[in-house]
């Protein structure tokens, strides 16, 4: 079958090729109109918390690591050696 597309321009080819060519052009058309919803939607499925840092203090951004170095410990009164049972 003769398909013409641009003026005098055509491609010659059986009749299920031309279909099957016209089917991946509109899936692919299809799938690039999806991508931008997609990324959209993902977008939405994140926690507000890592959308934006805009209005965090320095110290709230992500990209800061909290401050870990260990806190000492409270000082505590010692304790008293534990007693042994009476033997009767």
């Amino acid at each position: 079958m003769q398909f013409n597309y641009l003026p005098e321009q055509s491609v010659n080819a059986p009749l299920i090729v031309l279909l099957f060519g016209m089917f991946v052009i509109g899936a692919l058309f299809g799938i690039f109109a999806l991508f931008g919803r997609l990324l959209r939607l993902r977008a939405e499925k994140r926690p507000p918390a890592c959308r934006s840092e805009k209005g965090r203090p320095p110290e709230q951004h992500r990209h800061r690591r909290p401050d870990r170095r260990p806190v000492p410990a409270p000082a505590q009164t010692p304790v008293p050696a534990a007693e042994t049972a009476k033997k009767d």
